[in-house]
């Protein structure tokens, strides 16, 4: 086997379900009810836990499954939640953040996503 395989399954099954390691789309699971709220023009409003923040507003409720659809950069992304679409300014289960928020967002692997369709 070679080493380079091993590494690489070492270090897939020690990242936690929190954050996104595959690509577009992947399915996330709201762990309690979320806010999606207007951000302010002016940058003011400052980033909460459990909160997401978009230019539109939006109530996700606890156990909604919901659709990464595209990685804007910077830690933005588009999601898609039932029939709407929102681009988010702040994707905690995305990599490079450092709280993922893992008790509020879950990343559905891949596998799961096979076997059980999202429920919106």
């Amino acid at each position: 086997m070679r080493t380079s395989f091993v590494v690489a399954m070492l270090v897939s099954h020690a990242i936690p379900w929190a954050v996104v390691t595959q690509r577009a789309p992947v399915v996330i699971e709201a762990l309690r009810d979320v806010q999606v709220i207007k951000e302010n023009s002016d940058g003011t409003s400052g980033q909460h836990r459990g909160v997401l923040y978009s230019h539109d507003t939006l109530h996700i409720a606890k156990s909604t499954r919901f659709t990464m659809i595209k990685e804007l950069g910077e830690g933005e992304c588009r999601v898609r939640v039932k029939e709407r679409e929102l681009e988010l300014s702040s994707c905690p289960w995305l990599p490079g953040f450092t709280d993922h928020q893992s008790d509020i967002f879950r990343v559905i692997p891949a596998r799961a996503k096979r076997e059980e369709l999202p429920t919106n």
